[in-house]
């Protein structure tokens, strides 16, 4: 079975180069011919060009100060995930793990949500990606941000989750049957298989691991690696949002580096939620960062802690054991 699939997935990689290969040419030649023809209509574009990235550059920097509003709350216009007031307690808890939280996501960016051990980010994020129901409140997905709470059926095919150490949870033996678990085996569904075949070779790419034979033993993987795999797993998917659970942890320095440029790369397409204690390394890369207290608490510490504008651990220092 794992050499059929591996057949079929090399097949499916090869029309895919051969296919960007082509569309190469022909705009290749395309351009020669027009600069043959043209060459100062050919100078006159390519400044229109260079003209043309600089508004959108500006466009695009303007959009994003509109995103914040003058006392620095950000604004909902663009908003994909709504949480409202939600509540959560486990049965035989006896107390709330979470009251009346609420939250607010764009489409695209990474969101870093730091606080204590037990404080109730995991769980959030589970319910988020519709693995647990709220007690109370309204979890929804989509840009009306007045719509009812989004089944968890459908969250759990928008949202993906990696979990902290999900090398732990892997159930295949190799590369191939960990991508391929769950796929459609039925002769009615090749479509799909083939539809799933393309996405893995494009998530193989983004994690970096298109080079690596897809019957490599996953036990022989380098801890990076197998973080790269649980991202390739979920990226198969093509969720809107991905939430991951401490994605550094016990991981080498230069491999921390590796996961936070990947995770950079992967926050320009989706929602990318992460929960971590490793602000240091993710903070340049951030967008939106929250301090959880108990119970679900919530405070915007983006000034402190996302990107440009993040200091080393800011007032979010006290929400870390080590540093007591």
């Amino acid at each position: 079975m794992a050499r059929e699939w591996v057949t079929n997935v090399s097949h499916v990689e090869h029309d895919t180069f051969a296919s960007l290969a082509r569309a190469r040419r022909r705009r290749a030649r395309s351009d020669m011919s027009h600069a043959r023809a043209s060459p100062a209509s050919g100078a006159r574009e390519v400044g229109g060009r260079a003209r043309g990235r600089g508004r959108a550059s500006r466009a695009r920097a303007t959009a994003s100060r509109a995103l914040r509003g003058a006392d620095g709350e950000h604004s909902t216009a663009r908003d994909f995930v709504h949480i409202r007031n939600v509540c959560y307690s486990p049965a035989g808890a006896g107390r709330d793990i979470l009251r009346d939280v609420n939250l607010s996501l764009p489409r695209k960016g990474l969101t870093l949500i730091v606080g204590r051990s037990g404080s109730g980010k995991s769980t959030l994020m589970t319910i988020l990606a519709g693995l647990s129901e709220p007690t109370s409140g309204v979890v929804a997905l989509g840009a009306d941000e007045t719509r009812a709470s989004t089944p968890s059926a459908e969250r759990l095919a928008q949202v993906g989750i990696v979990f902290q150490f999900p090398e732990r949870h892997f159930l295949g033996t190799t590369m191939l049957q960990e991508l391929t678990f769950a796929w459609p085996q039925t002769q009615n569904g090749f479509t799909k298989r083939r539809e799933l075949a393309y996405r893995m070779n494009d998530a193989l790419h983004a994690v970096g691991m298109e080079r690596i034979p897809l019957d490599t033993d996953v036990r022989a993987l380098s801890g990076g690696y197998k973080r790269r795999l649980a991202l390739a797993i979920q990226l198969v998917r093509d969720p809107a949002v991905l939430c991951l659970d401490e994605p550094l942890a016990g991981l080498d320095w230069q491999t921390r580096a590796e996961v936070t440029a990947l995770l950079n790369d992967l926050k320009r397409d989706r929602a990318v939620v992460v929960v971590s204690h490793d602000v240091e390394e993710i903070s340049p890369v951030t967008d939106r960062a929250y301090r959880m207290e108990n119970m679900g608490v919530l405070t915007d510490v983006s000034d402190e802690l996302a990107g440009a504008r993040a200091s080393a651990f800011g007032a979010a220092a006290d929400s870390f054991a080590s540093f007591d």
